[in-house]
């Protein structure tokens, strides 16, 4: 439905809004990037990025499927919890 959703990775840091319309396709980007830690425990930091659609769909294209385990079906999830604002 056309709302404000909020996406945000696995860290706490800067969740991203975006405004949906009905029938709309969008893109988002998950870049994780290794940070300072140590050798067994390097830490890694990972940033959500609303893409242009003309950028996204090109990265998408480019971009090789996950595997099915690995994917989470985002339909399951209630909206709600993605219309909430940020913790």
């Amino acid at each position: 439905p056309r709302e404000k959703y909020w996406f945000r990775s696995n860290s706490t840091k800067r969740p991203v809004s975006l405004t949906l319309e009905e029938g709309g396709e969008y893109y988002l980007r998950v870049d994780s990037v290794m940070t300072w830690g140590n050798r067994n425990n390097p830490g890694y930091s990972q940033f959500v990025r609303v893409r242009d659609h003309d950028i996204g769909e090109i990265e998408a294209a480019a971009a090789s499927p996950l595997d099915l385990e690995n994917v989470k079906d985002i339909t399951k999830i209630d909206p709600a919890l993605l219309s909430a604002g940020p913790k």
